[in-house]
């Protein structure tokens, strides 16, 4: 249905490319990041394992592929017992009590159970952020993340392709994956060398503006 409409506001240059593959008009797509809320750094808890966050909600198609740290516990065990994971959204219930049944460190906020205005706090007590589908639209937990310092591992999708592969973004900011083996390659890496990046600022203020601006310059066309 996005095809049909008469002008389309992509997330990200990845999502513009992907819309005029479908035949899409260049000239009526723009892109308009999203924003990430302030973030005031502050010192990490203390911490025996290397922290990786998660978020989002649980889709019945599998397609937040939401299996991907328990598998890690069976095909690469001694990775998993070297990180705590932190996870954030809906419906993760089963997959937590997995992760405990494998010995696993986990932590678990559902939805709504807190306020969103904790997020920042929360993503900034991550080390790393990690998107487990192999395809997002974003996704904004990337987006939140990198506003708080933290780096991103990601596929090659969406926000995650856009700041990987632009030149203002340093290259360690987003690390991008293949597959699974590219994937526990960067892991393993990162949990080895855990590092934090400069925050990535992308005020909501910009967001609004851009979209007002967008908006004046259609109605008077």
């Amino acid at each position: 249905q996005i095809l049909k409409a008469h002008y389309v506001v992509a997330q990200s240059y990845h999502g513009k490319k992907i819309l005029e593959e479908r035949g899409r008009d260049p000239n009526t797509i723009s892109v308009i990041y999203p924003g990430n809320d302030e973030f005031i750094p502050a010192p990490k808890d203390p911490r025996e394992r290397v922290v990786v966050g998660i978020s989002g909600r649980i889709y019945t198609n599998g397609r937040k592929r939401e299996w991907l740290p328990v598998e890690i516990s069976w095909r690469e065990p001694e990775l998993f017992n070297k990180i705590h994971w932190i996870i954030l959204g809906q419906s993760w219930d089963i997959e937590v009590e997995n992760i405990k049944a494998q010995g696993g460190s986990v932590r678990y906020g559902r939805y709504p159970e807190f306020s969103y205005d904790d997020y920042p706090r929360i993503f900034a007590q991550f080390d790393l952020y990690l998107c487990t589908s192999w395809v997002e639209g974003g996704p904004m937990g990337a987006i939140q993340a990198l506003g708080c310092g933290v780096p991103v591992l990601s596929p090659d999708y969406g926000y995650s392709a856009d700041f990987a592969g632009r030149d203002i973004f340093r290259r360690e900011k987003v690390l991008v994956y293949a597959d699974y083996e590219d994937l526990i390659q960067s892991l393993r890496d990162f949990v080895e060398n855990p590092y934090s990046v400069e925050p990535l600022r992308l005020p909501w203020k910009n967001w609004w503006e851009e979209h007002w601006a967008l908006f004046q310059k259609l109605l008077s066309a």
